[in-house]
């Protein structure tokens, strides 16, 4: 029973998340763009610095406003546009949306508010990765627990 149940949660888990990859793949990749500004650009560590042994990683706090027919909007970068960087990758992305920086936003044309930075998610192979990984997960389970 409990592979059964295992196989269940991480396969609904995995299809649910490469649906809304494939949705969201879709969806905006037919967004109009507009060029914005940036107005915060930070970098926040969430690895403990009490395990010298640890990778350091950090989250990007990025904010942006931009305008689309005259209203103005707020948007920011979400864990799900980049997830958690290492200081490389990270000084790379303050570098690219430092404060100030004009920069070109991506929005819903029928929802001008939902934004976006980028074509798909930033890190779009270690989603599909995660999210195949669980659907194989799930799969394995089931069999597991069938037989």
């Amino acid at each position: 029973m409990g592979w059964l149940l295992i196989g269940v949660i991480f396969l609904a888990g995995g299809s649910l998340r490469l649906a809304q990859l494939f949705q969201y793949w879709r969806a905006n990749r037919h967004w109009q763009s507009t060029t914005g500004t940036v107005t915060r650009a930070e970098l926040h560590r969430v690895s403990s610095r009490s395990e010298p042994d640890s990778i350091a990683m950090f989250e990007p706090n990025i904010i942006y406003t931009y305008t689309v027919d005259g209203r103005h909007f707020r948007g920011d970068v979400t864990d799900e546009d980049i997830g958690l960087v290492n200081l490389v990758r990270g000084e790379r992305l303050m570098e690219d949306f430092a404060k100030d920086t004009n920069i070109t936003v991506y929005y819903d044309p029928h929802e001008p508010p939902q934004s976006t930075l980028f074509r798909g998610p930033a890190d779009l192979q270690r989603q599909l990765f995660y999210a195949g990984a669980g659907v194989a997960i799930g799969l394995t389970s089931l069999v597991l627990g069938l037989i």
